[in-house]
């Protein structure tokens, strides 16, 4: 038996691949290569860059991941070759109004664009804030613009402005309990976003640690 044969077996499907490949219009064009390599990303779990796309729940819409021609309707012919497929909101997946055609540095100008925000002990871009709060990201960015404080802004959430605390039967919202006792919403906030117990909000010293059991989900009762 012929060595290379045996080290290199036929491809399989290699015509059925051609074939797919004609049928979707895209022979010879670099974004059908950007239109693979972003399938790649986010439905092969075999793929290096896995972990960073599909495998942290990055998608791609329905019709992009099944055809080139509508992902090319979509998006267009590439500008040139210095530009690569970039989302404009990192947190969502490959799809119309979300994708563009950009270079490295216009890439890097829209990360610095990103507004990052430090509130209950943790720093966080305000999309990410805005998942976890339950409010748009835009109506978080215009009351800051609107020169609202960052506690009142936060804390205007819909989640947040019904949250109350109960302590030994009496439960008051955290404005209440701050005016109480003398402890900035901020903290309290902190704690409660953390799955920190009621109890433990109200009752555990500044820089002290909580002595119950954490809150499976901290929006459970929502």
């Amino acid at each position: 038996m012929d060595a290379t044969a045996s080290a290199c077996p036929p491809l399989q499907g290699y015509g059925e691949k051609r074939r797919r490949f004609k049928r979707h219009g895209g022979r010879g064009r670099s974004e059908y290569q950007v239109w693979m390599g972003m399938r790649r990303r986010c439905l092969n779990p075999l793929d290096p860059a896995w972990h960073a796309y599909g495998g942290r729940g990055i998608t791609i819409c329905d019709a992009w991941a099944k055809s080139f021609p509508a992902f090319y309707a979509d998006m267009g012919a590439r500008p040139s070759m210095r530009h690569t497929i970039d989302r404009i909101d990192n947190d969502r997946g490959y799809e119309p109004g979300n994708c563009r055609w950009a270079t490295m540095a216009e890439q890097n100008t829209n990360r610095r664009d990103i507004r990052w925000i430090a509130f209950a002990g943790r720093s966080m871009p305000i999309t990410h804030w805005a998942r976890e709060l339950g409010v748009d990201a835009k109506t978080l960015d215009r009351r800051l613009a609107k020169g609202m404080s960052l506690d009142a802004a936060m804390s205007s959430t819909k989640y947040l402005k019904r949250r109350e605390l109960d302590l030994d039967g009496r439960a008051q919202s955290i404005p209440e309990w701050s005016r109480e006792l003398g402890v900035k919403e901020n903290t309290l906030w902190g704690r409660v976003l953390k799955g920190w117990a009621d109890r433990d909000v109200l009752l555990v010293p500044i820089g002290g640690r909580p002595t119950l059991p954490r809150k499976v989900n901290w929006r459970e009762d929502d």
